[in-house]
């Protein structure tokens, strides 16, 4: 039992180790992001110009890559807990397996952002069309 909670502390020592530099950077780029979810929000609802949408698009755009960040560093996890030897499979399975859950979940996010991204350059294209720059 004992060894089970220093194996168990140890990985979770692992896991956040591997992962500091992906938040660091998570921060960073938050920090330097354009506009918050509800600025966004405020945007969309007052967006008349192909510039408005464009830059809704690039929003979407940049939420999608950060989604599809974070799937990649999950299947990373994912394959750390299936390769790690010193794990029992009581833990690394479950472990492995909510990796993958999660890889899944953020792919998901990752293509709607993208298809969000989409429909705002297409508005974009239109209202060009019609001269509304």
């Amino acid at each position: 039992m004992r060894r089970a909670k220093i194996i168990s502390l140890t990985v979770l020592f692992m896991v956040s180790v591997a992962m500091a530099p992906t938040l660091a950077r998570a921060v960073e780029s938050d920090a330097g992001a354009t506009a918050s979810g509800a600025q966004i929000g405020e945007m969309i609802k007052n967006a008349k110009t192909a510039q408005d949408h464009l830059k809704i698009a690039q929003y979407f755009d940049k939420q999608a890559e950060k989604a599809e960040q974070h799937a990649k560093d999950s299947a990373s996890f994912a394959r750390c807990y299936h390769e790690t030897r010193r794990l029992s499979t009581r833990y690394a399975g479950p472990a492995r397996n909510e990796c993958i859950l999660r890889q899944k979940e953020y792919e998901k996010i990752a293509a709607e952002d993208r298809k969000l991204a989409k429909i705002h350059r297409e508005l974009a294209a239109e209202l060009e069309k019609e001269g509304k720059k």
